[in-house]
């Protein structure tokens, strides 16, 4: 083996962590140290899938854990990467990867991705920013009361402003940075490879289990111009099977109707008090003690937190949601109509379908989401004669995410390709998932479970 260019990489470390399914992560004194600190401590207790949970009861595991996988994999990627000569030895930018492995989603608080998604909508998008778990995470690590900063700086060696800086992807116009920033953040890297496979684990499905991730690990190399994640030839099937994993993952259990719904239910209940209450998602992030505090590290209590906003400013209509939310599966808004945006022949209602999408996301584009749902009870109310309120139906518009297809496949003689130009799998796959993405969905009040059908729903919705 290629010599070990920071401690983290030695074959022995002295100290080991097991976690799931049977791994035992080496760990060094000063990274034992890190994992102590109080805000990454805190991760123990932010779950991984947050409403996943309701649909896959073992869904509960927990976003340390994650990290710690993640530092695992990105440990035995960068050694193997090492060993082939594939990177350059240079012990900084080792050492920055390591501890973007551990720390990539130390900013992660409950409830996270919904306040993200709240950026998407343009009148929110500046008073969001700042809440984005990676903003979030930059926060606490450039605090100077922070314990994970005063680890980084005086174990490590590496300045904090410098981490966050690779964390962020800021270093990629550096050759020797570039290569292990993607690693830790592109379309095939540690991060992904962890999650898709602890995940599915942890949910008892097979999908994100399936690619042979030692393979994989050792079929890694740079692209040709060194700056990016490639695999060899030989590690082409295996790349196929992690794009497929990765598309089954998110159409089967990522956007799992039952997640969605609670999902759903809690961004309009939280967009209604930012609109109406005048809330920061600073209480989530940390109560009483602003960004990047970490406190934050449960959910239970920052639905109280949000429910306590709600009754204070009498914001019935987010107090209802938050207290079905708290009621899990028995208070969950119920599917109504998913709505596709290709047509097959073999579905006769296909055509209507796509013109409902194509309306409600024209509706959701030209004003408020709250807007465009009080239009879409109306007419509801109007289609079934049933007395609906503006907040008894959602739209859920699912948020666009990357293929994480395009990189590179090292064949014969030099010659590289893009996956997606090479592999007619992948090809499809990124067809696939670009409609996956497109889906829309309705969902309603449990009050009128059985009361609104597909076909009502439908007409209501062109009528608007």
């Amino acid at each position: 083996m290629a010599p070990t260019i920071t401690p983290e990489l030695r074959d022995s470390t002295g100290r080991t962590i097991r976690i799931p399914p049977d791994d035992n992560v080496p760990v060094t004194p000063r990274v034992l140290a890190l994992l102590d600190a109080a805000e990454v401590q805190r991760l123990r207790t932010v779950p991984q899938l947050g409403f996943v949970r309701y649909a896959f009861p073992g869904a509960t595991h927990s976003r340390l854990e994650h990290s710690i996988g993640v530092y695992a994999l990105g440990r035995r990627a960068l050694q193997g990467l090492v060993e082939r000569r594939a990177v350059p030895l240079d012990e900084e930018a080792a050492t920055l990867f390591m501890l973007g492995c551990l720390l990539h989603d130390v900013g992660h608080y409950p409830f996270s991705h919904v306040i993200e998604d709240l950026a998407a909508l343009p009148h929110l998008r500046d008073r969001i920013a700042a809440f984005h778990h990676e903003a979030v995470g930059e926060t606490m690590l450039l605090d100077s009361s922070s314990e994970a900063m005063r680890h980084v700086r005086d174990d490590f060696g590496v300045e904090p402003e410098k981490l966050v800086a690779f964390m962020r992807g800021r270093l990629r116009g550096e050759p020797r940075f570039a290569l292990l920033s993607r690693l830790l953040s592109g379309p095939l890297d540690v991060d992904k490879m962890d999650y898709l496979d602890r995940d599915s684990l942890h949910c008892g499905v097979p999908y994100g289990r399936a690619f042979d991730r030692q393979r994989l690990l050792a079929s890694l190399a740079a692209s040709a111009d060194g700056r990016d994640v490639a695999v060899t030839e030989k590690g082409r099937a295996s790349a196929e099977a992690f794009l497929f994993g990765r598309y089954v993952m998110f159409t089967e259990v990522y956007w799992h109707h039952t997640g969605r719904a609670f999902m759903a239910m809690l961004k309009r209940a939280v967009l209604e008090l930012i609109e109406d209450a005048g809330f920061s998602p600073d209480r989530l992030v940390g109560p009483a003690a602003g960004a990047g505090s970490p406190l934050a590290c449960d959910e239970e209590r920052a639905i109280t937190e949000l429910a306590d906003v709600a009754r204070e400013s009498h914001a019935m209509a987010a107090e209802e949601l938050l207290a079905c939310i708290r009621s899990g599966r028995r208070g969950m808004y119920r599917r109504v109509l998913s709505l596709q945006a290709r047509t097959t022949a073999q579905d006769p209602d296909a055509t209507a379908d796509v013109a409902a999408r194509e309306k409600l996301v024209a509706q959701f584009r030209a004003g408020a989401p709250r807007d465009a749902e009080a239009a879409l009870a109306h007419a509801l109310s109007r289609e079934t004669g049933l007395s609906i309120r503006s907040h008894d139906v959602i739209v859920d518009l699912a948020m666009r995410k990357d293929a994480g297809a395009d990189f590179q496949v090292l064949r014969a003689h030099g010659r590289a390709e893009r996956m997606v130009d090479l592999s007619p799998v992948a090809r499809a796959l990124f067809e696939q998932f670009d409609e996956a993405t497109k889906a829309v969905r309705v969902f309603a009040h449990p009050r009128l479970r059985g009361q609104i059908q597909a076909a009502a729903a439908r007409r209501a919705i062109l009528s608007m």
